[in-house]
């Protein structure tokens, strides 16, 4: 085994990680309809694979004019 096996296998590894995030996301907003809790969700696993990161959604108000 060479460096270039042991990188495609934590790249491979990484997109099952993002897959099955995914994957709890989508059963996460067939089970909540709280925009916020769907949200906050998302927040917290972004922030979880990015530990050094902190994240944020904004929202555009009904005018469109304002977050």
């Amino acid at each position: 085994m060479n460096i270039t096996d042991n990188l495609d296998i934590t790249s491979n590894k990484q997109y099952e990680f993002i897959y099955e995030d995914n994957q709890m996301i989508l059963e996460y907003i067939t089970q909540h309809n709280d925009l916020s809790i769907i949200l906050d969700k998302i927040v917290h696993l972004a922030e979880h694979m990015n530990p050094n990161s902190k994240c944020s959604i904004l929202i555009l108000n009904d005018s469109k004019k304002t977050f």
